[in-house]
């Protein structure tokens, strides 16, 4: 005999809320870091290999549809530039999480900061740091 599965046995519905120890979450905060080291050195093979990788033309090409660049000829309008760098926590000295000397390029459109897809670092055997990102430019048509 078949039975419909109105007449299955349902567990017993729970309606009490679970408390949680601690404060509620909108009252969490962020936690500024008073200085954070984000320096770090790469095996130049597995640098060069990241790097090759980064700059292979159906990446940049998805980089540039990501970020809102494509050209209607189907040319490669990013590249990248070469800067890697480690992401860093929120900082008074860091707000946009990226080194002082890349803010300039945070804030400009004609650059995008993109994370280091894991593949990648796995491909090129980077453990550390956990995290990479790197710098594409836009290219514009002469």
């Amino acid at each position: 005999m078949l039975t419909s599965p109105s007449r299955l046995a349902r567990p017993p519905c729970r309606t009490r809320r679970l408390r949680r120890a601690g404060p509620p979450t909108a009252a969490l905060r962020l936690r500024v870091v008073d200085e954070f080291d984000a320096s770090f050195t790469l095996d130049p093979a597995a640098e060069a290999q990241l790097a090759a990788l980064l700059a292979t033309p159906s990446f940049a090409a998805q980089v540039a549809a990501n970020a809102g660049w494509p050209l209607p000829d189907g040319s490669l309008p990013a590249r990248f530039t070469g800067r890697l760098f480690q992401p860093a926590p929120y900082t008074k000295a860091a707000p946009l999480g990226v080194p002082p000397d890349l803010e300039p390029q945070a804030r400009d459109p004609a650059y995008a900061l993109i994370n280091v897809p894991y593949n990648f670092m796995f491909a090129c055997k980077i453990a550390s740091p956990p995290r990479l990102c790197a710098v594409f430019q836009r290219v514009l048509p002469e």
